[in-house]
């Protein structure tokens, strides 16, 4: 087996062939004076597996494109199996048409990989489940909520994990079902007279408890702020967030921390200021399974 490094990989590439003790190669590639891209796999791979790792931000658009031209450059040989891993999967969040007109973004990716003829694939945490239905290869999405929990587990007293929505609820069970901890979701409450919208737990009370809100992304932070303000009004004791992609643009960390948020922390499916949770061992896990 061998492990094919992109150029936007945050390192996992060499820390999953570290683990799995194989060879980590790494892809050439150049951009040629009007700027297309250019990329090269070097090693014969014929009769080998081949994991191939990158992640999507940030640029979306060029490490897609840059993983796209790794997979077809693997066409030269003839591969055993094809893995290929992207922990953070861009345009996901596009998953539905909400207006006429609008581009389904997250099935235009999903579609090129399909075209590209890969026998697996493996993710994390993809936005919406529903998605993995459109690959055509067997699709593995791994859940970070358990890897973020355990980050805090020692950092708190009886949580309550909340989940900023209630879609996202599957992750906040998950990662209280890691501490045995309880869980709720927040909810906005619009005041009819002032037209004022207040964040808050659905049921539970969480004045004097510590508390860790779980997401998946975190973009602008505009969510996480005004809950973390919220609930800061409602008298929490610690209060973490975990999320597993942090994207962080336009500096949601440092807007966060003013929030008086006490640690926030992400995975490493992007590179980022706080991505100190590790994805290496449950990606080798996960490659162990098929290969």
């Amino acid at each position: 087996m061998k492990v094919i490094s992109c150029l936007n990989d945050p390192g996992l590439g060499e820390s999953v062939a570290k683990i799995m003790n194989v060879d980590l190669i790494r892809i050439s590639s150049k951009k040629f004076p009007d700027g297309e891209l250019y990329v090269r796999v070097r090693e014969n791979l014929n009769g080998e597996d081949v994991v191939v790792l990158q992640t999507t931000y940030p640029n979306q658009n060029e490490s897609l494109t840059e993983l796209y031209f790794t997979i077809d450059s693997l066409r030269s040989y003839k591969l055993h199996k094809l893995v290929v891993i992207v922990p953070y999967l861009a345009y996901m969040r596009q998953d539905k048409r909400f207006l006429m007109g609008e581009s389904l973004s997250a099935k235009v990716v999903i579609n090129i990989l399909n075209m590209l003829n890969i026998d697996y694939f493996i993710t994390v945490d993809i936005h919406n489940d529903h998605c993995l239905k459109w690959f055509k290869c067997k699709a593995i999405n791994i859940h970070a909520a358990p890897l973020l929990a355990n980050y805090f587990r020692e950092k708190v007293s009886k949580p309550i994990i909340l989940s900023p929505d209630m879609g996202s609820l599957s992750r906040a069970i998950e990662a209280a079902n890691t501490l045995k901890a309880d869980y709720d979701f927040l909810i906005k409450i619009r005041d009819r007279v002032t037209g004022s919208i207040q964040v808050k737990p659905k049921e539970i009370d969480v004045a004097g408890r510590d508390v860790i809100i779980i997401d998946d992304i975190i973009s602008t932070g505009g969510t996480i702020i005004n809950a973390a303000t919220m609930l800061r009004k409602l008298g929490v004791n610690k209060l973490f967030v975990g999320c597993t992609h942090p994207l962080l643009v336009n500096n949601a960390l440092e807007k966060i921390l003013q929030t008086k948020v006490d640690e926030i922390v992400g995975s490493n499916s992007v590179r980022s200021a706080i991505s100190k949770v590790q994805l290496q061992e449950e990606i080798a896990k996960s490659i162990k399974k098929i290969i």
